[in-house]
């Protein structure tokens, strides 16, 4: 299944469910984005707006995204992707990797802290050189 609309299609039908039915089961919490999103109500959607989906001629919006995930007791990942998220952990080879990608990173800042320090000093001497030609 390569699309969205081939998937809501797919896991309408494995539940034997016309249009309609999935429109009366289906129901859509609405929250306050003003007010912490609270829940202020529910909403249906139409059978048109199913078959817009399922035909891929309308994206859903996030809400109903996650209402067909939850109603159907699938990642919403695999909805929108046919593809479950998978964590994978950094393998022992990574994280000495990462940890000495992040060792030279610290001696390169520190290289760049002593060299912005003698760049300070050297124009401080200058500054006092220039000072005291101007002096004489």
């Amino acid at each position: 299944m390569k699309t969205l609309g081939e998937r809501i299609k797919y896991l309408r039908t494995q539940k034997g469910l016309s249009m309609d039915a999935l429109r009366k089961a289906l129901v859509i919490p609405l929250q306050d984005e003003d007010e912490d999103e609270e829940l202020i109500g529910f909403a249906r959607i139409s059978t048109a707006t199913i078959s817009n989906l399922e035909n891929n001629k309308h994206k859903p919006t996030s809400d109903i995204v996650v209402a067909l995930s939850r109603f159907f007791n699938v990642s919403c990942d695999w909805l929108l992707t046919g593809k479950e998220f998978k964590y994978e952990p950094l393998s022992e080879e990574a994280k000495r990797e990462a940890e000495e990608a992040a060792q030279r990173i610290t001696q390169m800042l520190e290289r760049i802290k002593i060299e912005q320090e003698l760049l300070t000093q050297a124009m401080v001497d200058y500054q006092k050189t220039i000072s005291e030609i101007r002096d004489k």
